[in-house]
């Protein structure tokens, strides 16, 4: 869903804003460029939660990382691409998405019109399992009714979906936009099949 349906740069900005003021505060000697770098460093090093793990290396507390993330809100946005996109794929094959995602996840999409293109929303909140775990995946399969080998895989990350459709024998496709671009494969099994720039240009090819 993230970066491949919608826009997170505003969460994303949103948070190094607020971790920035609340470093600063607490007298921790961080800059934006610092903080930039160590975001990017932390995702290509594969951190777990991430940004927890960024701010710990810079120095802060849990009380203030809870602060901060209590701080951010969710400013996602449907990418502009995305409906028409969903559209050229659905008219040809069914869908179903299969994300990492909060509760807030469906509101948005049936929000945006998005959701009518799926024929089912697997989201990690409600499911209480989420990628890399391949059974989250194996859902989706069931939800199609289909073998690996007759299902692509679209995400953004390497290694929460790249590595595990592949281990599963799905056609693994990769949109590196977003933060997630800066991953670099550590393994074979994590190099996509094939990479676009946006989910428009991986529909014109999968759907013709």
């Amino acid at each position: 869903m993230g970066s491949v349906l919608v826009d997170e740069r505003r969460t994303w900005q949103r948070w190094q804003r607020i971790a920035l003021l609340e470093l600063q505060a607490a007298g921790l000697s961080v800059d934006p460029r610092t903080l930039r770098r160590a975001l990017r460093e932390g995702i290509a090093a594969r951190q777990p939660r991430v940004t927890q793990a960024v701010l710990r290396d810079l120095g802060a507390d849990e009380a203030l990382s809870a602060r901060i993330r209590a701080r951010i809100e969710n400013a996602d946005r449907p990418l502009a691409d995305a409906a028409t996109a969903l559209e050229r794929l659905s008219n040809q094959v069914p869908l179903v998405l299969v994300a990492n995602q909060g509760l807030h996840a469906r509101a948005l999409l049936e929000q945006a019109g998005l959701g009518r293109y799926f024929q089912t929303l697997l989201l990690s909140a409600e499911l209480g399992v989420s990628k890399p775990d391949p059974a989250i995946f194996r859902r989706g399969l069931a939800a199609l009714d289909a073998s690996p080998d007759r299902v692509a895989m679209i995400g953004d990350r390497l290694d929460f979906d790249i590595g595990p459709a592949r281990q599963l024998g799905l056609l693994a496709l990769r949109v590196r936009r977003g933060p997630f671009c800066w991953q670099q494969p550590l393994t074979p099994q994590e190099c996509p099949h094939r990479t676009f720039p946006s989910l428009s240009a991986a529909a014109v090819w999968l759907a013709p």
